[in-house]
């Protein structure tokens, strides 16, 4: 389906060449224009992989800042903030 998300647009880009479909039908190998299925399954996991280092990245260096002495008053302040979400019926 044309959803729009990434595995969508990764396998829009497999075109399979209409003369080549048309010559295998004549027992003749068809050719992919695009990426291949490992392609594209290589382009995911890259992706994923990025985005969950940058996003692992991000909470160290926030909790790094967050213990640091100056901090002391946000992260009083952050704490409380969580535990109200918390009673309210927030989850984590």
């Amino acid at each position: 389906g044309q959803r729009g998300d990434l595995l969508d647009m990764l396998l829009s880009a497999q075109v399979v060449d209409e003369e080549a479909e048309r010559a295998e039908r004549d027992e003749a190998a068809a050719t992919t224009t695009g990426l291949s299925t490992t392609e594209v399954r290589d382009e995911a996991m890259t992706l994923l992989l990025a985005g969950h280092e940058t996003s692992a990245l991000a909470l160290t260096w926030c909790l790094h800042f967050l213990s640091s002495d100056e901090m002391v008053q946000w992260r009083d302040e952050i704490a409380e903030e969580g535990r109200a979400l918390l009673r309210h019926g927030a989850t984590p």
